[in-house]
């Protein structure tokens, strides 16, 4: 992907030279409850487009967007588990849960929460 089409001087002439895309990667976020307040209007309470640069962890992303890792409970990758030190791949559907009240891990589900890691039986 190209972006941002620069002008480079070559013997007095102005000749277009294309800067790479730093986006290379497209994922789906939602966030879930108070982690709304975070974002702005467009982006609350509904699965929305990201596009981020490689090698990008969730913990990152969650800055990026001006949500607070301490106000987040559970991480979903493509409806898997997954801590704040994932690295986010292209089309990924990243679900993010505030700190719950209240929340029963079973071990059967194999649950990476940020205050507990449960191993899958």
């Amino acid at each position: 992907m190209l972006r941002n089409e620069q002008r480079l001087r070559v013997g007095g002439c102005a000749v277009p030279r294309c800067l790479p895309d730093p986006y290379n990667g497209r994922i789906t976020l939602r966030f879930y409850e108070e982690l709304n307040d975070h974002l702005t209007s467009e982006r609350r309470k509904v699965p929305f487009a990201y596009r981020f640069c490689d090698g990008r962890t969730v913990a990152e992303l969650l800055r990026e967007l001006g949500v607070p890792c301490d106000a987040v409970e559970l991480v979903l990758a493509n409806g898997e588990s997954v801590d704040f030190t994932y690295s986010v791949r292209d089309g990924d559907r990243i679900s993010v849960y505030p700190v719950f009240e209240s929340l029963t891990c079973r071990p059967c589900y194999g649950c990476v929460c940020t205050r507990c890691v449960i191993p899958a039986s």
